[in-house]
């Protein structure tokens, strides 16, 4: 996840998510969402600007999640 373009940082997670900072959290959530993805948007957070939770699946769900990822963030100037 850390080699697509566009992905600033993954904090540390115990839980069953994934919190991503982006460059532009804005476009990404909406283009996972219309995906049916599983988001949390968290920009309007203290110091977590441009920051998704991406909740944690099954495999095949966490596959789809990044094959949606690296079409949006690679196909996109942000």
């Amino acid at each position: 996840l850390l080699a697509l373009p566009h992905v600033n940082a993954i904090f540390p997670t115990t839980g069953n998510f994934l919190l991503v900072r982006f460059s532009n959290s804005a476009l990404v959530f909406n283009a996972l969402s219309k995906q049916g993805i599983i988001l949390r948007d968290f920009s309007n957070k203290q110091n977590l600007e441009n920051c998704i939770r991406i909740t944690v699946g099954t495999e095949t769900e966490m596959a789809d999640t990044l094959k949606a990822l690296k079409t949006i963030l690679e196909n996109n100037s942000i």
